[in-house]
């Protein structure tokens, strides 16, 4: 579980406890089966927010569910702040996996049988899903293998609807709703963080969702001249691997407005310890790149037929479409050779890249591209 240091953050607990107390009634839900769903590592969630849950609903009968998606498996040390709430209560904790959801269902048994779900999550802009949290915890982090696969196929990633910050009409965000509908009644405390602290919903999952994203839209986005280089730190949370890591640059170009210049260079600051990434979906991520940039795109583009739908693969694609925009550059990181043979370049430090493209032109340090996303100005028309 990835805990943030609160106090950088407000008064973070008072946030979340007013938020469950105006919109959570826990009468209800006295004495009944509910799944608290929390994130992974991959998202930065205050274990506080988790406690806070646990204590307005402390007369039902809960379970704690990480929702892994294909990401692997948190270590005990990872899992060591969420056994602190779990064990002293008494509550049973699990870390979901994808491959004993039954054959014929597309959710992990505990959202099945339970009387109520609880997701608790942190709203962002998403590649895909327009912006992270709500029923996405359900479909893809507690979703089976066939599931998650569908979810990521190239009919959805080719959709012009889905896109980073899109709310409304987009067809994964449908696609998650219909896929979370088999599950029990859901609520959710929903969390969007901005530079001096966490503002916070909670009640019936998809409006309270709703609310959340609503303010991440005003807070995540910010307009900015058009850059020749942009440098991206990665905040630990997503800085594990390249297939985390990677977003960063995904996200500045695939906007309807990049704020990079086309060819421009977007180096990724990261130091990605676990290499291309070790779970299931990362695996999955480096088999697509073994094909190389000539085959991903041709199958991106129906020139090409391409394999079955498995998630993970999906980020080769959007990785493509990044490099069809942008340079993509690393730096702090052990250079990977399918990346090199992909084109990008590996950088030693941050010296050394913007010393390499400094003389391209304009360029920036962009702080947290996951929390405050740069769009070009509206008088950009490329």
């Amino acid at each position: 579980m990835n805990d943030l240091d609160l106090r950088t953050l407000g008064n973070a607990r008072d946030e979340f406890d007013r938020a469950l107390a105006a919109g959570v009634p826990a009468v209800p839900l006295r004495g009944r089966s509910v799944t608290v769903i929390v994130p992974d590592l991959t998202r930065p969630c205050p274990t506080d927010a988790v406690e806070a849950v646990v204590e307005h609903l402390r007369e039902a009968r809960l379970r704690i569910l990480v929702g892994l998606g294909l990401h692997r498996p948190m270590t005990a040390t990872e899992l060591a702040s969420l056994e602190a709430i779990a064990a002293p209560r008494g509550l049973e904790l699990a870390q979901h996996d994808p491959d004993l959801v039954a054959p014929n269902a597309s959710l992990h048994p505990w959202l099945l049988d339970a009387d109520a779900v609880f997701a608790v999550g942190v709203v962002e802009p998403h590649q895909y899903a327009g912006y992270s949290g709500g029923t996405k915890a359900l479909t893809i982090g507690c979703g089976s293998r066939a599931a998650i696969d569908r979810l990521h196929g190239l009919e959805l990633l080719r959709d012009p609807t889905v896109r980073i910050g899109r709310r409304e009409g987009n067809a994964f965000r449908e696609a998650l709703r219909r896929g979370a509908s088999a599950a029990a009644p859901s609520w959710g405390l929903q969390m969007v963080r901005s530079s001096d602290g966490w503002r916070a919903w909670a009640g019936p999952l998809e409006s309270t969702w709703g609310r959340a994203a609503q303010a991440a839209a005003r807070a995540s986005f910010r307009t900015t001249p058009q850059m020749d280089w942009m440098l991206l730190p990665v905040p630990p949370d997503k800085s594990a691997s390249f297939y985390q890591a990677l977003r960063a640059a995904s996200y500045v170009a695939l906007t309807e407005r990049p704020a990079i210049r086309a060819g421009g260079w977007l180096i990724v600051e990261a130091t990605c310890p676990e290499g291309l990434g070790r779970g299931s979906g990362e695996r999955a991520f480096a088999s697509a790149l073994a094909r190389g940039r000539n085959a991903l795109a041709r199958e991106l583009y129906g020139e090409a037929p391409a394999p079955k739908p498995q998630g993970g693969t999906q980020r080769a694609y959007v990785l493509e479409l990044t490099l069809a925009r942008a340079k993509v550059g690393i730096a702090g990181a052990k250079p990977e050779p399918l990346l090199e043979k992909l084109g990008l370049r590996f950088f030693a430090n941050r010296s050394e890249a913007i010393a390499a493209v400094r003389g391209t032109g304009s360029g920036t340090i962009w702080d947290d591209v996951f929390s405050t996303v740069p769009v070009a100005d509206s008088s950009v028309h490329e």
